[in-house]
């Protein structure tokens, strides 16, 4: 196999192709909170890891051209795809600023772990995430997703709390607590 032409430097993340990533639920673990938010936080970190890893080998060896080509039938063109993942993880990256500060009453309602899968989310990005042209190199837009993808892991690998115990609403699925 030969180098991954996209990386500008390398990624905190393992390279390899993976598929539907995120299509299983997160599971209980039978182990202590203690114990189960460690695995948790591991297991939503790797997650992420192997999604982005799978976005940017599917934009490894893609001009320019292709980077802006919007395919007969598609919405959007590979730059477009691009600009909403990117806009939708910083603003991710900004709330958890906040999440330590948002301590989940006993009790509170949240969105179920069962329910996240690949499907949760629709084709539709939310209005501050619609693609403006941004990227407009590949460059551009494959720099923007490994930098907010690093803050973001390095983020959830920094907090020693349980971060099953800080939440934040959604405006469409409720709250979502600080691994999910």
């Amino acid at each position: 196999m030969g180098t991954r032409s996209h990386e500008t430097k390398p990624p905190v993340f393992p390279v390899g192709k993976t598929t539907n990533v995120i299509a299983q639920p997160f599971g209980s673990t039978g182990k202590s909170t203690e114990e189960a938010t460690v695995i948790d936080v591991r297991d939503a970190v790797a997650r992420f890891e192997r999604s982005t890893c799978a976005f940017l080998d599917a934009l490894d060896g893609v001009s320019e051209r292709v980077w802006r080509l919007r395919p007969a039938g598609e919405a959007w063109s590979l730059a477009e795809t691009a600009e909403p993942v990117v806009l939708t993880d910083r603003s991710i990256r900004a709330s958890l600023d906040h999440l330590l500060t948002a301590p989940l009453p006993a009790g509170a309602p949240r969105f179920e772990d069962a329910a996240i899968s690949a499907d949760t989310f629709g084709p539709a990005a939310p209005g501050l995430a619609e693609p403006q042209g941004r990227f407009v190199t590949r460059a551009d837009g494959i720099a923007a997703l490994v930098a907010v993808c690093e803050e973001l892991v390095a983020w959830a690998r920094g907090p020693a709390a349980d971060l099953r115990a800080y939440g934040l609403p959604h405006p469409v699925f409720g709250v979502f607590d600080g691994i999910q």
